[in-house]
């Protein structure tokens, strides 16, 4: 599907909107809008109904978990939820070890790569990240995409 924008604008916009809504602690919520159109793109709001499902602006200010400038790949949690961000523009990471706050289960809320956003489905909803005995999650962190992931039960 084509947009008339290019997909290196889609990719900011996607990842562009977890990153910029989800660490402010309290105070303005900042949101993008991607070359002057006059709609939300779908990623978008997607995001602004995640995070209202999840009260993300009552909950406190995210915590860091993982930041690896060389792989290009940020992760942090807010809330209950995990957000994983790759902006390395071809590199993507198999078993990358992401530390999270507490062990169990959790699985893919939402993810960029997502065909309704113009991403190429590398990912599968269905899959299930148990937690290894260091308590990290080892996840495939495709390029250029950002996912949020949650406990279950």
């Amino acid at each position: 599907m084509s947009l008339g924008i290019p997909n290196g604008w889609i990719f900011l916009e996607r990842e562009m909107t977890g990153v910029i809504s989800m660490p402010a602690g309290s105070g303005p919520w900042w949101m993008i809008r991607c070359c002057g159109t006059s709609s939300w793109m779908p990623g978008t709001r997607r995001m602004i109904q995640l995070v209202k499902a999840h009260e993300l602006l009552l909950a406190g200010p995210a915590q860091q978990l993982y930041l690896e400038p060389n792989k290009k790949v940020l992760a942090y949690t807010r809330g209950n939820l995990i957000f994983v961000f790759c902006f390395h523009p071809s590199d993507s990471f198999e078993g990358l070890a992401i530390p999270v706050p507490s062990a169990g289960d959790y699985q893919l809320l939402l993810h960029s790569d997502a065909p309704e956003f113009g991403g190429f489905d590398r990912l599968d909803h269905a899959l299930i990240y148990p937690t290894n005995a260091k308590q990290e999650l080892l996840l495939y962190v495709p390029s250029r995409v950002g996912m949020v992931l949650e406990k279950k039960g």
